[in-house]
């Protein structure tokens, strides 16, 4: 064989990559069909310019897309027979692998098309072509290429039962013959053949003679080669269908010899330990079956004995899931109880066994929880723990610190089986809540995710089985305790609520638990819950549900909330949503006359005080309902399926009212801001020297930069006549860490006949900007409003970008201290830089190149609100102090010749040096131009 070309194998794991990812895309784009790709592949296979492992590759696109690449009986007859001509030309010492491959991908495609119906000839060639391949026993040269010939002959006889019946005694006669590692593959086929050839048999209906075993085993019924179907064979046979009941009232093996099938038997267990794993197992799953249809009489159980004594030592998990099967099937035919109590307690130890991965142990506890013991007791029973598992074994059910949750929540329903409280406390209640305690750190630490999930899982096992005991009770304290102490888990106590509810909708517990962490939460003052309030009015509407639970303390406690907290002038659309809920609720679940004055009074604070217009709209719908309609009337319109209609004919008196459209998002901004160059306020200090002063500014709140802009239209944009007036607009910031957030802004309209351009016309927006550090940074600005032909729309506007000298503040005392504050804060500076290594004062010098006219005209320009003195001699000295937010100064002593300014710098705080340079080398480069 040629050396492989390098670009043409390159080419060709392209074009199947690109085949892979989009078949149809594949061919459109190439403008081929199906079977010319086919041909090429074919092609390819047959070329000497590729290795055998692109071969591989391309055989396995054929095995893996033959349905939709071969979709007519030409192409699968032309493409089997190619690829059974390169099998007859590859030399199978230099390339056992390619092919394997080869045969592995005929018996797809025949297998999947269903060639033995179609093409009965094509398939029986086939089949001749793998019993010739494995007939050469004990062949050392192409011992791979026949192990995989018998899996093809095993996955034939799987499709198809019974076509190899006939074939049995060679089968059986090969798999004695054969003593290289292909051994298993023999036996494997072996035993499918015969575990098909007896349901064949039970399912023909006729009586089978007493010979027949002995004769499918030891008598050649016909040669190995040609595979003859039968003369009447049609569409029906050899057909996989589901399992039939036996109609026959005795078992048709009954009057069957079946010494010889015993034989067999043997000798299949006495080769089982050659055999790998998924062989021995799969083999062990089919002599079971063999065993089953075979009367006890004629072949015991006990010849599996060896097996079981083999497996019982076995390190293995399938092995041993093997012999908990074998129990299973045959009992105490098989095992007497002290075997039984020997695999209980092998059972027991592989649950923490070290050498185990976690999955493995899990497995042995779902067997410990349905050990075999249990079905053969109670079938319809739920699971059971096995009656020889008593409190010496009960140590490895014990939770462990290494155990994981998975590993824990199994334990924790274990023990819930093994252990029985009492009416009171015993220590069956003190074993069942002590191995939650390391779950209960977990929540009290505030851990969540499935730590959380675990607890209430094992908390909800415990409560099923044990809800008539004690554990009733400290189940209660313990989900009160965590309601409690960590809000964030209440999600989780409403979810184990409705499975209580769902198991036992009788069961009064649930509502003693919202009740009782209503009360809780209602004790509290307004103040401490704002924290975690989202989950407090979760609960809360929860409890409003249930029409056992009076809704006066909540209603009272919802109204403190809002007038004692700034929740109404701060909290947004989701919060406001939370409350609603509950209103919603109690409106629904309960008669409003009681509390007709308390939740009247909450929903006009909501509509009147709450900050988000939506909000308000729906308090005062349910407010115009609470005054006009009766509870009755609430309940059942909310209680109603199609509650939105049902809002809807209260409101307009018909059901035929359109539902309103999505929010359009416009892509392009229609609108933009103009910053309004306006002085900020600033509150003045009373102080007397620099230490007061610095304490008075850090212990004072943050001051507001108030930037004023003209909203107006984008000049830039088509503006459409439906965007010529904007209704109930609402302008919402997303600001960044740096600064404090800023309030959305509301107005009521805006017109594009006033707002055209940036003018005294235009509507003026105030943001009030609170910066944290006095970074320059942008704003993020989008706008949700009401166009003229009644759609929702929203957009982004161009970003409003807050440069540093934005944030420059004069320094906040009265004008005429100013001086002297100025020079003590620079000798403040001056020594703190000298005295303290970890101070963030510093001194600095910056040069300008700028004459002493531009440098004036560039102060007068933009510092002059700053400025704090003037020197005149020679040069020209210049003052200037600025008081940066939160509470940070930068003091300027400005030096004009007639060719450069040199600038002496003094700052609190070093950080802001770069961005004082930046602002000084800007005014230079302005005053250069």
């Amino acid at each position: 064989m040629a050396a492989p070309n390098v670009l043409e194998t390159d080419r060709w794991l392209s074009e199947i990559l690109q085949f892979r990812k989009n078949p149809v895309s594949f061919f459109t784009s190439r403008q081929m069909e199906a079977g010319d790709f086919v041909l090429d592949i074919l092609q390819a296979l047959y070329s000497d310019n590729l290795g055998n492992s692109i071969r591989v590759v391309l055989l396995s696109t054929l095995q893996e897309n033959g349905s939709c690449l071969m979709s007519t009986p030409e192409s699968i007859e032309q493409t089997v027979g190619s690829l059974t001509g390169m099998y007859s030309q590859t030399i199978v010492e230099s390339s056992a692998f390619y092919t394997s491959q080869l045969l592995v991908t005929i018996t797809t495609i025949l297998l999947e098309s269903g060639q033995l119906t179609a093409q009965p000839r094509m398939f029986t060639d086939f089949v001749d072509l793998l019993l010739d391949v494995v007939s050469k026993v004990n062949s050392a040269v192409d011992r791979a290429v026949r192990g995989t010939a018998c899996q093809c002959l095993s996955e034939i006889e799987t499709m198809h039962p019974g076509i190899l019946m006939r074939k049995l005694e060679h089968f059986y006669a090969m798999s004695q013959l054969e003593y290289t590692h292909v051994c298993q593959n023999y036996m494997t086929l072996f035993v499918q053949v015969l575990k098909n050839s007896i349901e064949v048999l039970q399912r023909s209906g006729d009586s089978i003679a007493a010979s027949e075993m002995t004769d499918l085993l030891c008598t050649r019924k016909e040669p190995l080669k040609p595979l003859s179907l039968p003369d009447g064979f049609n569409k029906k046979m050899f057909q996989l269908g589901p399992p039939k009941e036996l109609l026959a009232s005795r078992n048709p093996f009954e009057d069957v010899d079946c010494k010889e099938l015993q034989r067999c038997f043997t000798f299949l267990l006495d080769q089982h330990h050659l055999m790998t794993t998924p062989c021995a197992v799969t083999s062990i799953q089919k002599l079971i079956f063999c065993m089953k249809a075979v009367p006890k009489k004629n072949i015991p159980p006990s010849i599996l004995k060896s097996l079981v004594t083999l497996l019982e030592s076995t390190q293995d998990v399938a092995m041993f899931h093997a012999l908990l099967v074998l129990k299973l099937t045959f009992g105490s035919n098989l095992l007497n109880e002290e075997e039984e109590e020997r695999l209980l307690c092998r059972l027991v130890a592989s649950t923490n066994h070290p050498a185990l991965s976690p999955g493995h142990r899990l497995l042995c506890y779902h067997w410990l929880l349905h050990f075999p013991e249990n079905k053969a007791r109670n079938p319809d029973s739920a699971s059971l723990l096995p009656e020889g598992l008593d409190y010496r074994k009960f140590a490895s059910i014990y939770p462990a610190v290494f155990d994981g949750l998975d590993t824990t929540l199994v334990k924790h329903n274990l023990l819930s089986l093994c252990f029985t409280p009492g009416d009171c406390q015993d220590s069956a209640s003190a074993t069942l809540i002590g191995s939650l305690v390391s779950l209960q750190k977990s929540i009290h630490y505030g851990i969540s995710g499935r730590p959380a999930v675990t607890l209430y899982r094992s908390l909800y096992l415990y409560y099923l089985r044990h809800h008539h005991t004690v554990l009733r009770q400290e189940i209660y304290k313990i989900i009160v305790a965590i309601v409690t102490e960590q809000p964030k888990f209440v999600p989780h106590t409403i979810n184990f609520i409705e499975c209580i509810n769902r198991s036992n909708a009788t069961d009064h517990f649930p509502i003693a638990l919202l009740r009782s962490s209503m009360e809780n939460i209602v004790s509290m003052p307004p103040v401490d819950v704002l924290q975690d309030v989202e989950f407090h009015l979760q609960l809360l509407e929860r409890t409003c549900r249930e029409k056992d639970i009076n809704p006066k303390p909540t209603v009272i406690f919802l109204h403190q909330l809002l007038t004692s907290t700034p929740i109404a002038s701060s909290g947004g659309w989701l919060l406001g949503t939370c409350i609603l809920s509950v209103c919603h609720s109690i409106m629904q679940h309960h008669d409003t006359t009681d509390i007709f004055k308390e939740f009247g009074q909450l929903l006009f604070e909501l509509f009147t005080m709450y900050s988000d217009l939506d909000i308000r709209d729906r308090a005062r719908f349910y407010y115009a309902m609470l005054t006009n309609i009766s509870s009755e009337k609430i309940s059942r319109i909310l209680s109603s399926a199609g509650t939105t209609q049902s809002l809807t004919r209260l409101v307009t008196g018909s059901s035929n009212f359109n539902i309103p459209p999505p929010v359009r998002e416009i892509n392009q901004p229609i609108l933009c801001l103009t910053k309004i160059k306006r002085r900020p306020d600033h509150v003045m200090i009373p102080a007397t020297n620099p230490d007061q002063y610095l304490q008075q500014l850090k212990t004072n709140p943050n001051p507001v930069i108030n930037m004023d802009y003209y909203l107006h239209y984008s000049k830039e944009q088509v503006i459409p006549e439906s965007m010529e007036k904007l209704y109930t607009l609402v302008l919402h910031v997303d600001v960044p860490k740096n600064y404090k957030p800023i309030s959305d802004v509301s107005l009521p309209c805006l017109s594009l006949l006033d707002s055209s351009r940036p003018s005294d016309t235009c509507q003026v927006i105030s943001l009030k900007i609170q910066p944290l550090q006095p970074i320059p940074s942008q704003l993020n600005i989008s706008t949700m409003f009401i166009s003229a032909n009644s759609e929702t729309c929203s957009c982004s506007l161009p970003p409003a970008v807050i440069q540093f000298s934005d944030l420059f503040l004069p320094i906040p005392v009265m004008p005429s201290s100013r001086l002297k504050l100025f020079d003590d804060l620079w000798e403040y500076i001056h020594n703190e830089q000298e005295q303290n290594s970890e101070s963030l004062c510093v001194e600095s010098v910056c040069t300008l190149l700028m004459d002493k006219a531009a440098m004036l005209e560039a102060i007068d320009s933009q510092l002059n609100d700053f400025r704090i003195h003037t020197y005149q001699d020679d040069t020209t000295q210049i003052q200037v102090g600025i008081c940066l937010p939160p509470s940070w100064h930068v003091l300027l002593k400005i030096t004009t010749n007639e060719d450069m300014a040199v600038v002496a710098i003094a700052t609190d705080n070093w950080k802001i040096l770069p961005l004082v340079n930046t602002f000084l080398h800007d005014i230079e480069g302005n005053g250069q131009r």
